[in-house]
């Protein structure tokens, strides 16, 4: 027998039991015409055949799988959230944020200083919306504007616009701050748009606003370009606009330490607390 053949002892319907060149005995399938005992075959050769169908099965499973994983990977939904920072989350299958992304330098700031990764929709919104707070976006001045929009990539994404409302809310409160809150949908085509035109979500759906409201021989085309470069109430502040009259939707939410004071019910006269003693003595003889 040649070094490195093995030889035919048997064959069976499919199948022949061969001697490889190590002594070993061994029973393996075979495809087509049957090799006659006594034959030496290369088996090396028959292996490296017999892998390109195995080979081409692993490619076609590959070649249908990745699809799904591309599937999966794509968000189920996006929220943009703007304040003066501006900021975009991306929303996974799994019902979490998967991703964020800052859209201007103060959106980029506000990103690096919350974890939002893996935290359900509302709570990621209420942990930047009081960090904006914080950082001094946010105050008692209700001409201050938190703008959310979701888009929906799939069908029941588990992002409810009313979470994301009461969740602002709680933020303004816990901070005691006020600000002008809506929330709206858009479709994916608006946010396509957004992305073209090298601005926020809510930014261009501002615009378009602002764009039907002005009069007719205004140059509507230069708040767009201004956008770019503006914040949210720079954009309205820009139109002659205050934000109820352009999101009517939306509304004041929050409080802030001033309104606390203003709203403290005064002491009564017959409300006083008790004097001790020796000083209420002294108070009566005055």
């Amino acid at each position: 027998m040649n070094r490195g053949k093995s030889l035919v002892l048997k064959t069976y319907t499919n199948s022949i039991l061969v001697l490889t060149p190590g002594g070993e005995f061994r029973r393996l399938k075979w495809r087509g015409p049957l090799p006659q005992p006594g034959e030496e075959l290369d088996l090396t050769a028959k292996a490296r055949v017999a892998w390109f169908p195995a080979a081409l099965a692993a490619v076609l499973l590959l070649v249908a799988v990745l699809p799904l994983n591309a599937l999966a990977a794509r968000p189920a939904a996006y929220i943009a959230l703007d304040i003066n920072p501006s900021l975009e989350l991306a929303v996974g299958r799994n019902g979490l944020v998967k991703s964020g992304k800052g859209l201007d330098a103060d959106g980029e700031r506000l990103l690096s200083e919350v974890q939002v990764v893996g935290l359900e929709p509302p709570a990621a919104v209420e942990s930047l919306v009081r960090q904006a707070a914080v950082d001094g976006y946010l105050g008692g001045n209700p001409d201050d504007v938190v703008l959310l929009t979701r888009v929906e990539l799939t069908k029941n994404s588990s992002v409810a616009v009313e979470e994301l409302e009461a969740a602002a809310r709680r933020a303004l409160e816990t901070s005691d701050c006020v600000a002008f809150v809506s929330v709206e949908e858009a479709s994916t085509g608006e946010l396509k748009e957004a992305r073209g035109a090298g601005l926020s979500l809510n930014k261009l759906r501002l615009v378009k606003k602002l764009e039907q409201q002005l009069p007719p021989g205004l140059a509507k085309g230069k708040v767009k370009e201004n956008a770019k470069e503006q914040g949210i109430k720079q954009i309205l502040s820009s139109a002659g606009k205050k934000v109820p009259e352009v999101f009517a939707n939306g509304r004041v939410q929050g409080k802030s330490k001033e309104a606390d004071k203003k709203n403290k019910p005064k002491e009564e006269h017959g409300n006083r607390p008790a004097l001790p003693p020796g000083q209420a003595v002294a108070t009566a003889a005055r």
